[in-house]
C-alpha cells in the first residue's frame, strides 16, 4: 500500500459561510414571522372594528383569507399551501372571537376553541417511548417533531430538521397521517 502526501484543507472558513448563512436565515425567519403576525393582527382589528366578534364575523373573516385573490395566486404559483392560509384564517378567527392577539398557534389552543367548532384542531400524537427503540421509533418521533413545528409556525426549522434527516439518515422517510 502506498503512501501519499494529502495536504488538508481547513474548513473553518467554508464553515463561516454556512454558519453565516444559518445566522441570515434565522433573522429572516423571524422577520418574516413578525411581519405575518402584524399584518393578521391589523386584518383582525380592522374585522373587529367593522362587524364586531360574532360566529358571522368570524366565519367571514376566515373566507376573506382563504378566498383572497393573492392567496389563491401564491398557492397556483407554488409559493405558498392552502393549508397555510387554511390555517392562519382558524387563528385569526380565534383571535378576533377571543379578542387576544393573533398567533399562528392559536388554531391549536383548546382553551380557545371557537364555540361552534366541532373538534379542537390539535391532532399532535404523543412521541414513542424512548428506552427501547430502533431506526423505525426514531423515523416516527422525527415525523412528529415536525409536524408539531410546522403547527408551531416554525417552517423554516422543520425544513431544516427534514432535510438534515433525509441527508443522515439512510432512506428516513417522513411519516405522515393520512
Amino acid at each position: 500500500m502506498s503512501q501519499s502526501k494529502v495536504t488538508v484543507i481547513p474548513f473553518n472558513s467554508f464553515a463561516k459561510t454556512i454558519v453565516k448563512a444559518f445566522v441570515a436565515g434565522d433573522k429572516a425567519a423571524i422577520k418574516m414571522r413578525e411581519a405575518i403576525q402584524i399584518a393578521l393582527q391589523q386584518f383582525v382589528d380592522a374585522n373587529l372594528q367593522a362587524n364586531g366578534r360574532t360566529e358571522d364575523s368570524c366565519k367571514a373573516l376566515a373566507k376573506s383569507i382563504r378566498e383572497s385573490e393573492v392567496a389563491l395566486n401564491s398557492v397556483a404559483q407554488g409559493v405558498m399551501e392552502a393549508k397555510t392560509w387554511t390555517e392562519y384564517s382558524q387563528s385569526a378567527q380565534r383571535a378576533l372571537y377571543w379578542a387576544v392577539p393573533f398567533e399562528a398557534s392559536l388554531k391549536n389552543d383548546a382553551d380557545k376553541k371557537l364555540p361552534w367548532s366541532k373538534k379542537a384542531t390539535n391532532t399532535v400524537t404523543a412521541a414513542g417511548r424512548s428506552v427501547n427503540t430502533n431506526r423505525a421509533e426514531l423515523d416516527k418521533t422525527i415525523s412528529k417533531v415536525l409536524q408539531q413545528a410546522r403547527i408551531l409556525g416554525l417552517t423554516v426549522f422543520a425544513a431544516q430538521l427534514l432535510d438534515v434527516a433525509i441527508e443522515r439518515l439512510d432512506g428516513f422517510k417522513e411519516i405522515t397521517k393520512e
